[in-house]
């Protein structure tokens, strides 16, 4: 369905079933008719990265292709479970818009733990501006300042704080 330009009525044009489909009908529902997509870390293989320059965590379950059709901005978020193997080691995420970082050297958000092992929340959101019928390629990605880090995907069977953690965008 595409976008029709809006009508200026004029008298005595006839007022049609037609005409109001696809002026009103059609244009509202092409205006809610957003893209999105996203992924919940529910279980499997923890995530692990060794990595001081940004990779991505996973180029195929955490990368997403979209087209906005309708909007100039779409919102991206992440949030997930975190650990580190080195007692004040740095965690960065960052996310790629077709091959650009988008949050430098320090990413988007970076998560320090005080204690080996230990476990924590790490989210952020990220609003980008796009443009309308161009393809985008999103790619979560994370680096490390020393040592292992640790994303986990979400078992509570294993740990109760082992929440599911979600990449996900949307067009607004």
């Amino acid at each position: 369905m595409a976008w029709s330009a809006p009508k200026t009525w004029v008298s005595p044009e006839v007022l049609s079933d037609t005409k109001l489909n696809q002026y009103l009908r059609d244009n509202q529902l092409y205006l809610i008719s957003t893209a999105e997509d996203s992924y919940v870390l529910d279980g499997g293989t923890d995530y692990l990265t060794t990595s001081t320059t940004f990779a991505d965590v996973d180029g195929i379950n955490l990368s997403f292709v979209l087209t906005p059709e309708a909007m100039g901005t779409l919102l991206v978020g992440f949030h997930g479970v975190v650990s580190h193997n080195t007692a004040n080691g740095r965690i960065y995420f960052d996310i790629t818009v077709n091959g650009v970082v988008q949050g430098g050297q320090s990413g988007i958000v970076q998560d320090r733990r005080a204690a080996i092992a230990e476990r924590g929340a790490v989210n952020f959101t990220r609003m980008l501006s796009v443009t309308p019928g161009v393809e985008y390629t999103i790619n979560l990605q994370w680096r490390t300042s020393v040592g292992t880090a640790t994303l986990y995907n979400g078992d509570a069977a294993v740990a109760a704080d082992d929440v599911e953690g979600q990449f996900w965008v949307k067009e607004i």
